[in-house]
């Protein structure tokens, strides 16, 4: 049985990131996808954050913007 906390894939929207995307929800392990384009596969991701991590500044606020998504308590 899978762990149900969302398992965070960069790169999400293609190519190397797209194979373990394919793979966690065929185990149905929640992903959130995090890339520059949009996504081929939309029906795969929990949720679809567009970001461009190639700076410093996107990674922290990326950080901050998952933390926003825990569940409290």
């Amino acid at each position: 049985m899978p762990d149900l906390r969302p398992v965070v894939v960069t790169g999400a929207s293609r190519r190397n990131g797209l194979e373990p995307v394919r793979l966690l929800t065929a185990r149905g392990q929640p992903v959130i996808g995090i890339a520059r384009a949009e996504p081929g596969l939309w029906e795969l991701l929990a949720r679809f954050i567009r970001r461009d991590l190639s700076g410093r500044a996107a990674v922290t606020t990326l950080a901050q913007d998952l933390a926003q998504l825990r569940p409290k308590g």
